[in-house]
């Protein structure tokens, strides 16, 4: 690949749950939405602004494979989910930047595969977080062996800030205590 491709504006997408979530509380309270119908499928373009890009990437990458590889909405998922785990495990946005995601699909794990074929087809997606948005650094077609280990594999390489920020917030709430020293004659 020569060209970056961007899998999700950062920006794009959070006004897009916005939009998502006005549209919902409309619609629950009975309120018309065909006016944020609309406006929800040009957002929801504007989020993931390479699309062609990445289908066509995707496509070049699995050839004729398709039962175990990726697809472009489910890499778009996986930038969405790596963003969203980020967030959740307290990573602050300037730490986020740098952030590596690799992801490998899953193949079959049943044993009865073993005797068909001792491998599979998978695709191999390497993702990294922008400042703006998550770009592509690779996608490629990737044999693995199928039985048992062939579950999706979903690997995030962080910075050692991001790491102290989870360490910050898992931490939160507890104090560290002094070793209490034991007396001997007891």
């Amino acid at each position: 690949m020569t060209k970056q491709i961007r899998i999700l504006d950062l920006k794009k997408h959070a006004a897009q749950r916005k939009l998502q979530e006005t549209h919902d509380t409309r619609r629950k309270a009975g309120l018309n939405v065909d006016d944020l119908t609309a406006q929800l499928v040009d957002a929801a373009a504007a989020a993931h602004p390479d699309r062609n890009l990445l289908e066509q990437a995707v496509a070049e990458a699995n050839g004729k494979a398709s039962a175990h590889t990726y697809n472009a909405t489910q890499i778009e998922w996986l930038a969405e989910t790596a963003e969203k785990r980020l967030a959740r495990d307290g990573i602050t946005v300037a730490n986020r930047v740098g952030a590596v995601v690799t992801a490998i699909s899953e193949v079959p794990t049943a044993k009865a595969y073993n005797r068909k074929s001792r491998s599979a087809i998978a695709t191999r997606v390497v993702m990294r977080r922008t400042t703006a948005c998550w770009i592509i650094e690779k996608i490629e077609k990737f044999e693995r062996y199928t039985g048992p280990g062939g579950d999706e594999k979903i690997v995030t390489t962080i910075s050692e800030a991001a790491r102290d920020d989870i360490m910050r917030k898992a931490l939160d709430g507890y104090a560290v205590a002094k070793p209490v020293a034991l007396d001997a004659a007891a």
